[in-house]
């Protein structure tokens, strides 16, 4: 098992007559558990009981772990739901703060096991030996910084090494402190972004064979209208500017976007000839609509005009989120509430504690 890490914690904590809370830094040197588990929210009231049931089940074979779960300022008692679980529960309380990596950020902060398994508060995890098996390759070489699996379906046979991890993701603690972690700035893409930020550090990421947990797919192609609200499409512009001064990430980056500058270069140019070539404007119209029922007949109608909505929105957002982002170092961890804390908890906890606990 590797080394403990020393962490800096900033926790929020209320004061004993209940006034304002209070914020400590408190420095961990002992032992901590093998597995920590963050679960990150966003309004999962009708999902978040399911995921936390899952998340102890999951953990049954595991010594001693930790569950904490790192709400983005819910509106729908998806808190309240957390709080009678036995896992630690913050709160991040200001909407200007709550991006998908804040969450993980914060969780990282919080962290005391030797390994990290981030899991989303919508995601339910599959049952089986795949968290034995994940620990066990995590734990088999050291240049292996993190393991993940599928979501909702299998899609290869073999172990396969990635670029990055998604969904579902455990991660070995040191390598996470080495490289600094999720960015707690970025809108989306952090998982993205930490996948190659490790592999430019020479470590490896793998891929199981096996589906981890289920995830539900949006229904509709308007959701990419909810996720231009919750500035999705600015990470764009964020992670290529972040990578400015760095020509491998930057690299990474333009290669990982060529699909959506390809379609932004084409956009352009029929916008161009409009302008000064309506002729050849007509001939551009026509292949984009022969190359739209191409797409639709590959993706149906309604992926087709996700994809096409996605194409108009992602330079916008790229555009508007092309700036300067904070560093790490910015973000407020003492603004972060303390709801619940919770146990280290062993192979036979109880998910909920009992009321004497």
């Amino acid at each position: 098992m590797r080394s403990v890490v020393v962490a800096l914690v900033y926790e929020t904590r209320a004061t004993a007559d209940g006034a304002s809370p209070e914020t400590a830094t408190v420095e961990r040197d002992e032992p901590g558990p093998e597995l920590s588990v963050v679960v990150v929210t966003y309004n999962e009231a009708a999902r978040i009981a399911d995921c936390l049931d899952a998340v102890f089940e999951a953990c049954r074979g595991v010594a001693s772990f930790e569950v904490l779960v790192v709400d983005s300022n819910s509106t729908d008692g998806t808190v309240a739901i957390a709080d009678d679980y036995d896992a630690t529960v913050l709160r991040i309380p200001d909407d200007a703060l709550t991006t998908p990596g804040a969450g993980r950020y914060v969780g990282t902060q919080r962290a005391r096991g030797d390994a990290v398994l981030f899991v989303d508060g919508d995601v339910v995890l599959t049952q089986g030996d795949w968290l034995v098996e994940a620990r066990e390759t995590l734990a088999s070489d050291s240049s292996i910084a993190g393991v993940d699996g599928h979501l909702n379906e299998r899609q290869t046979e073999a172990p396969t090494s990635v670029d990055y991890l998604h969904g579902v993701a455990l991660y070995d603690r040191e390598s996470l402190a080495e490289v600094g972690g999720f960015h707690p700035f970025l809108t989306a893409w952090e998982d993205v972004d930490l996948g190659f930020q490790l592999t430019l550090a020479g470590y490896e990421l793998c891929r199981l064979p096996t589906v981890v947990g289920t995830h539900p797919v949006p229904e509709s192609s308007l959701d990419q209208f909810r996720r231009w609200r919750r500035g999705y499409y600015r990470a764009g512009g964020q992670v290529c500017r972040k990578a400015l001064r760095r020509p491998a990430l930057c690299w990474r980056w333009l290669w990982y976007f060529r699909d959506k500058i390809a379609t932004t270069a084409w956009l352009g140019l029929g916008a161009l000839l409009a302008v000064v070539q309506p002729l050849l404007a007509a001939g551009w119209l026509l292949a984009t609509i022969a190359a739209a029922g191409l797409v639709c007949q590959r993706l149906g109608v309604d992926g087709g005009l996700r994809r096409a909505i996605s194409a108009i929105l992602f330079p916008l957002g790229f555009a508007l989120g092309f700036e300067a982002v904070p560093d790490r170092d910015a973000f407020p961890l003492d603004a972060v509430e303390t709801v619940r804390r919770g146990s280290v908890c062993d192979a036979e906890a109880s998910p909920r504690p009992s009321p004497t606990d």
